[in-house]
């Protein structure tokens, strides 16, 4: 995360929530099974919360700054981020070449 001092209100609001009962209370589904389940350490919910009552309105970067490949199935224009444990398709060192030349376009790719 990238932040400025106008942020800090959402830090704090943060802290404060993740210390409540918002983490121990936010529940997950597995994709696989479709099982509920506690997310004991999510500080994904208590931020998310945070932003909403602190009323901050953040830059969002595209998806292809955090591409989750198990999720995400296409995108557009270079990947940033591989955010994933394999490693990337082998046509990604194509589009890697592709996207380094200045005069390239961004285009869509869906896998």
């Amino acid at each position: 995360m990238f932040f400025d001092k106008k942020a800090e209100p959402v830090f704090k609001a943060w802290r404060e929530l993740s210390s409540g009962t918002v983490n121990s209370e936010a529940l997950g589904i597995s994709f696989e099974t479709g099982e509920i389940f506690n997310m004991s350490a999510n500080d994904q919910a208590a931020f998310a919360l945070a932003v909403e009552k602190t009323e901050f309105h953040p830059y969002v970067l595209p998806m292809k700054w955090n591409f989750r490949p198990m999720w995400h199935k296409s995108f557009c224009g270079p990947i940033k981020i591989w955010h994933d444990y394999a490693d990337p398709p082998p046509f990604f060192d194509q589009l890697n070449a592709y996207y380094s030349n200045p005069d390239s376009m961004n285009q869509y790719h869906q896998g």
